[in-house]
Parts: C-alpha cells; structure tokens; sequence
C-alpha cells in the first residue's frame, strides 16, 4: 500500500486509518466522511480535536493463520 496525500484527496468512508501527521507522526486515526476530518466519528455531535494529517492509508488486512 502507499500513501495517499491528503492535498490528492480524503478517504470516501468513515473508518480507522494510518495516518502520518504534519510532524512527522505514524499514528491510528479515526475518519469521519461526515465531518471531512481526521480523529472524528461520524456519530459524535462535535468532532473531537482535529489533527493534522499529511497522508493516510487503508489499514491492512489482519494476520491470518494458514
């Protein structure tokens, strides 16, 4: 996977996400579609504090014994 921008575009769904932040910080976000920002959910009335993020990716998928 590769990092996607935030200045190319936001993810489409709400959801948890890897993120790095303006300073330089790998960090597990919450997404929320509804309010366009990082560390929000869409169920909260008020977002909590926005972070700012620099670019995110999909999370991976969970490790799986064969």
């Amino acid at each position: 996977m590769k990092w996607i921008p935030v200045s190319e575009r936001l993810p489409e769904t709400s959801g948890d996400y890897l993120v790095t932040t303006v300073n330089g910080c790998i960090k597990l976000l919450e997404f929320s579609a509804k309010y366009s920002t990082f560390n929000a959910s869409d169920l909260q009335k008020y977002p909590k504090y926005a972070i700012a993020v620099k670019a995110w990716m999909p999370l991976p998928e969970p490790y799986k014994v064969n």
